[in-house]
């Protein structure tokens, strides 16, 4: 699968067998903003002093909901550089592992080591960011990890 890294717009390209599924849905309108404009168009003149008001309390229910939005895509980020971290430390045990068998095999694996040394450097990087809550670093850092991660798996079966 290939794709685009939005933070560098590098170009990322993941092994089939290890991509992870990816479910996009459209976002739902609520059933209340619908409604609402339905009645207004229902209502007669004399109301419309009635309408302002309500126009004014919509405002400001719309300025809490911004509010709450905004707080929502970070943490929806976070959660999002956290697991991508813990994928990255499963793929390094994996690729650790993958790493001896081929040493005990006698095959020459310095190559390969140097990009798991990559690997995990940049993991640790994400690591290091992600305590520090700068999920965008992380987040950055934690691709980079994942892509070497990658590039070290694919190292190693070419051997």
């Amino acid at each position: 699968a290939q794709g685009v890294d939005s933070s560098t717009g590098d170009v990322l390209t993941v092994p089939e067998q290890k991509s992870n599924t990816l479910t996009i849905t459209e976002a739902q309108q609520s059933s209340d903003d619908q409604d609402q404009s339905d009645q207004d168009q229902d209502q007669d003149q004399s109301d419309q002093d009635q309408d302002q008001s309500d126009q004014d309390q919509d405002q400001d229910q719309s300025d809490q909901d911004q509010d709450s939005q905004s707080e929502s895509p970070i943490s929806s980020e976070c959660t999002k550089v956290e697991r991508t971290i813990q994928k990255v430390k499963d793929l390094l045990k994996e690729a650790r592992t993958e790493l001896e068998e081929k040493k005990k095999q006698n095959w020459d694996v310095r190559l390969c080591e140097k990009i798991l040394r990559e690997a995990e450097m940049y993991a640790d990087q994400a690591e290091l960011y992600f305590k520090m809550g700068k999920c965008k670093e992380a987040s950055t850092k934690a691709i980079q990890a994942l892509m070497k991660v990658y590039e070290v798996l694919s190292c190693l079966n070419g051997l």
